[in-house]
């Protein structure tokens, strides 16, 4: 499979990337070989071109959804942190429309470090669906690397942003440990 992961052929990529998907997400699976797989993946995105993209994009998206199932809600932080971090840099204005719109709904479900300050920015930079996607995303995501962002944003002259970074920055206070 990991020869054809980057084939040139969709045919051969696509039945590779769903091979590697039932590894990671099978009865058998554990968090290490869902951890390589989605490792292996990730190599994969940035050379990618756009088709390959959205497939490594939804494919991981897949993989996360489905460890967080399997584990009750409690996911599994490492293959959240890898998919994000082979997803996230998709977002960026230098990829094409479609590849940005599908890591933006991607990443909008991963809560993982790094993505909530993301969104945050993309809510304040983007226009449009882009800009409704990452302020939709920024509550699931919230983790206290991002509470002095969402603390920022929460006097936004922009309400709707002022609200979601609110919900976020709640969402952080209310899942804190007690002292």
């Amino acid at each position: 499979l990991e020869d054809n992961i980057a084939a040139a052929d969709p045919a051969l990529r696509e039945a590779a990337v769903y091979g590697f998907e039932l590894i990671a997400t099978g009865p058998r699976s554990t968090n290490e070989n869902r951890s390589a797989v989605i490792t292996s993946i990730g190599k994969q995105v940035a050379g990618s071109d756009i088709p390959g993209k959205l497939l490594y994009i939804k494919t991981l998206a897949r993989i996360t959804d489905a460890a967080e199932k399997r584990n009750e809600g409690k996911g599994d932080q490492k293959s959240l942190e890898l998919a994000a971090g082979a997803i996230l840099p998709l977002v960026e204005p230098a990829q094409p429309p479609e590849v940005r719109l599908g890591a933006l709904e991607a990443v909008s479900k991963m809560c993982a470090p790094g993505v909530c300050k993301r969104l945050v920015q993309l809510a304040v930079t983007e226009q449009g669906e882009l800009r409704d996607k990452a302020r939709q995303g920024i509550a699931a995501t919230a983790l206290p690397d991002a509470a002095g962002e969402l603390l920022m944003k929460m006097s936004s002259d922009d309400k709707a942003l002022a609200e979601e970074a609110k919900r976020a920055f709640l969402r952080i206070r209310d899942s804190a440990p007690s002292a």
